[in-house]
């Protein structure tokens, strides 16, 4: 009965998902569209092929997929949605829609049973529950992976408390299990909210029971725990592993204070909490809420009220950014805080305070008439509790109406597809790029397996090399032939703020917004000669200025081309000699030239440090980064094929670890099952 009743709330508030009539249909815009809808496409592709997708060719020239946890890779709720498309034979975008408005139902009826762990009325346990899941944050990240970790917030609440109450392998299974899901779910700052808001309170909770119990009840708890712990690592370190790793190749390797503690929401728009006519970010709480957590903090027993309390504080605190000093303050004794970038989303910890307070407090009014002399009272507390609520959710409701048609979208449709087919065809047989900006939408790379430079290139997980030519080419859209663009797809709401065209002299406009270069360097060539140059940025910069395909080696990367490197570094005329594409997929691409002296074989690839392997005639060889972001190898004269292969075998193994582990978990639960219906 709860869990329908959160999933009511939840419909209607999203209405205009899956409203009965065509004309009133939205689908999610943002990040849901734009991004997740394509990683769910490539993984569908992948596990036709029978393969782990590790590597996205198509998009951002190329980026190691399998670091990125928005992806859900070892997501067992991402595989279900592999198993569903496989089902329907495609890949819907209301897969996504389903996957998103799932969590945060999760959501709701997380903090509905936790609530009602901690003996709340029933009415209190549906006010938490609405109360969180209509939350500003919860709300305009209804498209977001944010949502999808936070989720597990009150799961992880419950199983902590199954810990504390009776420490055992099945609690250390149970709060594993949480974990893993929270972390593998996808979005790690949620995962840094969520052990923001629960650390006091279990902290609190843990020294109480550990008083009232002894120190060999703390022995047991520490070793359930523990043991949550390292499940916890079997089933997610190999994801969580994969994304340190390539963490420092990454723009959030070159974090600072204006990374994390940017924040649209001002110290003076503080009166948006209590004023829906304030200006800036629409963070109404609505006063039922703000009235009832006032009456848990003055009629509550007990100091868990109060933690709860200072935990909304820090959350308000934290999310006005560098309006406040305290994120500064913090990051120099928490780090993981520099990883987290916009800091109006710590109003996620501050909305679950207020929830669970809110609850509290419609549970000590309810006891309050329970309690009243006057018999008439004492009957009228149901009705009461049941009016609050439904005053109380009517208010989160309006005031989120805003917030809600701001994360919706026109459906998806693909007019462009068909009418660009020609230009499509003509870049697959050509080994060039596209860039799309709009043009075609909906990440054509995933979508249609056309090679673009574009996808989500602001992830801020986005490669620093990528950054560099991304950057550039915004600056100076003249430059995308230097990159091996063919076209460039300029949508109606990115022309408006693109800076400007490209001109006659390079690129003609063959349909409206789409304009095909004239000069565009190569898939791949091979040099005589490269010069040796500083780092990646100048690298970049000369290979945008010079005549023809050209090739510049960075001074750490000359070692990777043993002798042909040393002859490079003097002065010497350059050559240019195409080389042929013989087979490509998304990990694996075999070249072929017929180099007529030593020289470099330059790959219009991005270029990472590690997975790519490579081998010239059967005889393996470094990979060095030229050009700022592309790959060179050394080749020798005569016909040479160069082999790349991308792989990473300890993903590999960990991810069939993680497979069997949870494989095994499903088992223990489907016989736990069975042996209790005996």
């Amino acid at each position: 009965m709860l869990a329908a009743l959160v999933a009511l709330v939840v419909l209607a508030m999203f209405w205009p998902l899956w409203s009965p009539w065509p004309s009133a249909r939205h689908a999610l815009r943002w990040d849901a569209l734009w991004e997740y809808w394509g990683d769910l496409q490539l993984q569908v592709r992948a596990s036709r092929e029978g393969e782990w997708p590790l590597w996205q060719g198509n998009e951002r020239l190329g980026y190691p997929f399998y670091a990125d946890p928005q992806a859900g890779t070892l997501y067992p709720g991402q595989w279900l949605l592999v198993g569903a498309a496989h089902a329907l034979g495609e890949v819907p975008y209301w897969l996504i829609v389903v996957k998103n408005l799932f969590h945060i139902w999760l959501l709701g009826f997380g903090m509905a049973m936790w609530l009602r762990g901690q003996r709340l009325v029933p009415a209190a346990c549906v006010l938490g529950a609405v109360a969180v899941m209509t939350s500003y944050t919860v709300v305009v990240n209804a498209p977001s992976a944010l949502n999808w970790s936070f989720a597990y917030a009150p799961w992880v609440l419950l199983a902590c408390e199954h810990v504390l109450a009776r420490p055992s392998a099945r609690s250390a299974g149970w709060l594993g299990v949480v974990m893993a899901l929270m972390i593998l779910a996808g979005a790690l700052a949620s995962v840094w909210y969520v052990a923001l808001l629960a650390t006091p309170y279990l902290l609190w909770r843990s020294w109480g029971e550990v008083a009232r119990r002894g120190w060999p009840y703390a022995r047991e708890v520490a070793g359930a725990v523990a043991a949550a712990l390292v499940l916890a690592a079997v089933l997610c370190g190999t994801q969580v592993w994969a994304t340190w790793d390539v963490l420092p190749q990454t723009e959030r390797a070159i974090r600072g204070a204006d990374f994390y503690g940017q924040s649209g929401w001002a110290p003076q728009a503080l009166a948006n909490l209590w004023s829906p006519l304030a200006a800036g970010i629409p963070v109404y709480v609505g006063w039922g809420l703000l009235l009832l957590a006032l009456a848990a903090l003055w009629r509550g027993a007990g100091a868990g009220r109060l933690i709860w309390g200072g935990v909304w504080l820090f959350g308000v605190v934290c999310a006005l950014g560098e309006g406040t000093p305290m994120l500064q303050w913090l990051a120099a004794v928490l780090p993981p805080i520099e990883l987290f970038r916009m800091a109006h989303r710590y109003l996620y910890v501050a909305s679950f305070a207020l929830a669970v307070l809110a609850a509290f407090g419609l549970h000590a009014a309810v006891l309050l008439m329970r309690a009243h002399r006057d018999e008439r009272w004492r009957r009228c507390a149901p009705a009461m509790a049941v009016v609050v609520l439904v005053v109380a959710s009517a208010e989160q409701f309006a005031a989120r109406q805003a917030a809600m048609w701001s994360t919706m979208a026109p459906l998806p449709v693909h007019t462009r597809d068909a009418e660009a087919g020609a230009m499509l065809a003509e870049v697959a047989t050509s080994g060039s790029r596209w860039y799309d900006r709009g043009w075609l939408g909906y990440r054509p790379g995933a979508r249609l397996g056309v090679r673009d430079v574009g996808g989500y290139e602001d992830d801020p997980l986005a490669l620093l090399r990528y950054a560099l030519v991304r950057n550039e080419l915004r600056r100076d859209p003249n430059l995308c032939g230097r990159v091996g663009v063919s076209y460039l797809g300029i949508g109606d709401e990115t022309r408006r703020a693109w800076p400007k065209m490209p001109s006659r002299q390079v690129a003609t406009e063959v349909l409206p917004g789409l304009f095909a270069f004239v000069d565009v360097a190569p898939d791949a060539w091979w040099a005589s000669g490269a010069e040796v140059v500083p780092d990646a940025k100048t690298a970049l910069a000369r290979t945008l200025k010079a005549d023809g395909a050209q090739a510049f080696v960075e001074a750490a990367h000359a070692g990777r081309l043993g002798d042909v490197a040393r002859a490079m570094a003097a002065p010497r005329a350059f050559a240019e000699v195409q080389a042929q594409v013989r087979s490509r997929r998304d990990d694996a691409i075999d070249y072929a030239v017929s180099a007529p002296a030593p020289g470099l074989l330059v790959m219009n690839e991005m270029f990472v440090e590690r997975g790519w392997r490579a081998t010239v005639n059967g005889a393996p060889a470094a990979i060095a980064a030229i050009n700022g972001y592309a790959r060179g190898v050394a080749v020798p004269a005569g016909d040479v094929v160069v082999s790349l292969r991308f792989d990473v075998p300890w993903y590999r193994y960990g991810a069939g670890v993680a497979v069997v582990a949870w494989l095994a978990l499903l088992g223990a639960m489907l016989a736990a099952w069975v042996g209790r219906r005996r």
